[in-house]
């Protein structure tokens, strides 16, 4: 090789470990806040944060991630009644009922239904305390359930997600008659409860100002975002005061002995031709 070439090489050579040299020490400085570097953790709702966990096998501590969601907020998540529900279900597709149950808690709720509401958080209290008294050991089956609910977002996805109620399996019905409500009935048993608030633990302030945001949006009228922080205010504020007060103290429990359950009015016998094979009675005796 010609002495200008292997100096040209020599050089290359030591450029490219330089470089790479400044890289490992760029790696060990701090991030500066704003650079191109920190993008990634620009957004502290979607950044896992590192927390200290003991591993297997390591014998100490190590790093692991952990993520902090914005959705559910620390003030719900540690409420005195934000507590679970113990549910049991099928073990696949064809098998049977498990031994082992699991949770579901308010937290998996507002993850499903896309935030933590008003609506959910009275969904799950009201459904929690109908649970506990037909499943008095704190273990719900959720094969054994038959659900009435009203036709609102939050009601419908508490009641499917907690109960395995379903529209297509007949086992959720959906009528507003029941309001802000539920009755829920144990399929082997007919056991059925209803459950609702009392009255004055919704706030009617809260009421009016939902429901004439909800009448500007159906007039296709604009709609005040002060309001919208106001109203937003006012729910967390009554799903502060849901999650920790006993629900003793929130909540009308009715037994329904004579329940009958029905998924929908849209089908049913024909009431009016029940008697078209009666014989008429002889003419002498009848008074008609």
């Amino acid at each position: 090789m010609k002495p200008d070439r292997r100096i040209l090489l020599i050089g290359a050579v030591v450029i490219t470990a330089s470089a790479i040299i400044m890289g490992l020490r760029e790696d060990r400085r701090p991030e500066k806040s704003g650079g191109a570097c920190c993008a990634l953790f620009a957004n502290p709702v979607a950044t896992p944060l590192l927390a200290e966990t003991s591993m297997p096998g390591n014998g100490g501590s190590v790093a692991a991630t952990a993520t902090t969601d914005r959705f559910f907020p620390d003030w719900a998540a540690q409420a005195k009644f934000n507590q679970p529900v113990r549910v049991r279900d099928t073990e696949s597709a064809v098998g049977r009922l498990s031994a082992e149950s699991k949770e579901i808690g308010l937290k998996d709720l507002a993850r499903m239904h896309g935030h933590l509401c008003d609506g959910l958080v009275i969904s799950f209290v009201e459904l929690k305390a109908a649970l506990l008294r037909l499943f008095p050991d704190g273990v719900v089956d959720r094969t054994d359930l038959r659900v009435v609910s009203k036709n609102g977002p939050c009601w419908v996805d508490t009641a499917a997600w907690l109960t395995g109620a379903r529209i297509n399996f007949q086992t959720l019905r959906v009528d507003a008659a029941v309001g802000d409500g539920f009755i829920i009935q144990k399929i082997s048993t007919g056991e059925t409860w209803e459950v609702r608030l009392k009255a004055g633990v919704f706030p009617e302030p809260q009421a009016a100002l939902e429901n004439r945001i909800r009448d500007l949006r159906a007039a296709g009228q604009p709609v005040n975002a002060s309001d919208v922080d106001r109203f937003e205010a006012m729910a967390n504020d009554l799903i502060r005061h849901l999650l920790n007060t006993p629900p003793s103290e929130l909540l009308v429990l009715t037994a329904r002995p004579a329940y009958r359950f029905q998924f929908n009015d849209l089908y049913g016998g024909r009431g009016d031709i029940i008697n078209r094979d009666l014989q008429p009675l002889p003419a002498a005796t009848n008074h008609n």
